[in-house]
């Protein structure tokens, strides 16, 4: 699983996005708004977003369920094919993604 989290602008950043002054961010796989929409219709993500490929981790199917009774995990939508590849292309391309977590994304 890779988690997502949002670029966070401040205006000592020294890094830019868009122009704008922000702290650190993979760019490996950035995500707008506008690109994961939920089944309501709604935008899933309300900030620029990029996939955390340094947390990413192994879980398996009963740990998934076990998070959604919690609600720690939300089923909100399915994503499109490209942001899909761009998530799998991303992992390939990031310094952050642990190298045993690399082989699952040579399969895409």
């Amino acid at each position: 699983m890779v988690a997502l989290t949002s670029i966070k602008f401040n205006e000592n950043g020294k890094y830019k996005y868009k122009n704008k002054s922000c702290s650190y961010y993979d760019n490996s796989c950035i995500i707008e708004p506008n690109e994961i929409i939920s089944n309501k219709g709604l935008n899933v993500i309300k900030k620029p977003t990029y996939a955390l490929y340094k947390l990413a981790d192994i879980i398996n199917e009963k740990d998934i369920i076990k998070y959604q009774l919690n609600g720690i995990l939300e089923y909100r939508c399915e994503i499109n094919k490209n942001l899909l590849n761009r998530l799998q292309n991303g992992a390939m391309m990031s310094e952050f993604l642990e190298e045993h977590f690399k082989k699952y994304f040579d399969l895409f």
